[in-house]
């Protein structure tokens, strides 16, 4: 990470973003390298879910209406966190992309069969192949 302030445990400040170091279960904080970076909000939900154990803090705090809360800068997993692929649409521009945007529904009368494309600007007036002016 270029320009951060790296201090002695390995913990960076990147300007005004704050991360948090999260590492394996077999984790001491002088020879482990971290498996994943978050920001500071997630590495505060993982420890109040009881999903890490935090090794370090930083020195500032967040406040909020129940208390304020200092900033975990090392987290600890006693078991990896399983990554949750989310599915995506590509951006590319194509007919199924634009049925499955309109959840394979008619935009003009709701039903689910016989679906086409439609231009909500016809070519002939102007309308353009574009994501704003395709209907399912």
């Amino acid at each position: 990470m270029k320009g951060g302030i790296k201090f002695s445990s390995g913990v960076q400040f990147l300007g005004t973003s704050i991360v948090a170091f999260i590492c394996g279960p077999d984790c001491c904080l002088s020879c482990s390298r971290p498996v994943n970076v978050v920001c500071w909000r997630r590495a505060i939900c993982l420890e109040f879910m009881e999903k890490a154990d935090v090794l370090e803090y930083y020195d500032q705090t967040v406040n909020s209406p129940s208390g304020s809360f200092y900033i975990p800068a090392v987290l600890r997993v006693p078991h990896l966190l399983q990554v949750v692929q989310r599915r995506r649409i590509k951006n590319t521009l194509s007919r199924k992309n634009i049925l499955y945007r309109d959840n394979y529904t008619c935009q003009y009368c709701s039903a689910r069969e016989n679906l086409t494309i439609d231009h909500v600007l016809p070519i002939a007036r102007g309308g353009e192949w574009k994501w704003e002016n395709l209907v399912c």
